[in-house]
C-alpha cells in the first residue's frame, strides 16, 4: 500500500511521539523483509530471555524506511515537535495532519432505532417485536394506573 509521503511522515511522527511519551521502543515489522524478521526475533529473544546481543543495531527514523527506535534513543527535537507532548496534543497534531472521518455526519446517518431501519426488515422478528412492544405498553399502563390508585388511597 503506497501512502502519500506527507501522510507517512505524519503517521511516523505520531508513532514516534507516542513511543517516546510512554518510554517505549518502536519497531516496524514485515514478513516481506527478512532483515526485519531477524530484528524482531532478536528483539523478542533479548526482551524475553535477556540475550546479550543488542537487537537494535541501527537507529532508523526516516519515514521512508521501516522505523527502528530503541527505548530512550529518541527525543522531541529529533521527532520534530517542540517540547514535551501530551497524548491529547499528539492526537490533535495527528488529527490536523491526517484527514479524519466525520463522526458527526456518520452519527446523524444512523437511525435512532435500528429496529425500525427499513434496510433490516425481518417479518418474523418484526412481528415478535411488535407483540412485545404491545405487551410492554400494557404493562406500563397498568403500572401507571396502579400508581394513581395508590396515590389516591394514601
Amino acid at each position: 500500500m503506497a501512502l502519500d509521503p506527507s501522510l507517512k511522515k505524519a503517521i511516523c511522527r505520531c508513532l514516534r511521539s507516542m513511543a517516546h511519551h510512554i518510554g517505549g521502543a518502536l519497531l516496524f515489522y514485515s514478513q516481506k523483509i527478512p532483515k526485519l524478521s531477524k530484528v524482531l526475533r532478536d528483539t523478542i529473544s533479548h526482551m524475553g530471555f535477556g540475550s546479550p546481543s543488542h537487537p537494535f543495531r541501527s537507529h532508523v527514523t526516516d519515514h521512508n524506511e521501516p522505523l527502528s527506535v530503541w527505548f530512550g534513543t529518541d527525543s522531541w527535537s529529533r521527532i520534530g515537535d517542540t517540547g514535551a507532548q501530551s497524548v491529547e496534543r499528539i492526537g490533535a497534531t495527528f488529527g490536523v495532519a491526517v484527514p479524519q472521518l466525520q463522526l458527526e455526519k456518520q452519527l446523524q446517518q444512523v437511525p435512532q432505532d435500528p429496529a425500525k431501519d427499513p434496510g433490516f426488515k425481518e417479518s418474523l422478528i418484526d412481528e415478535m417485536r411488535a407483540q412485545k412492544n404491545e405487551e410492554l405498553a400494557t404493562i406500563m399502563r397498568d403500572v401507571l394506573l396502579r400508581g394513581k390508585f395508590e396515590s389516591v388511597q394514601n
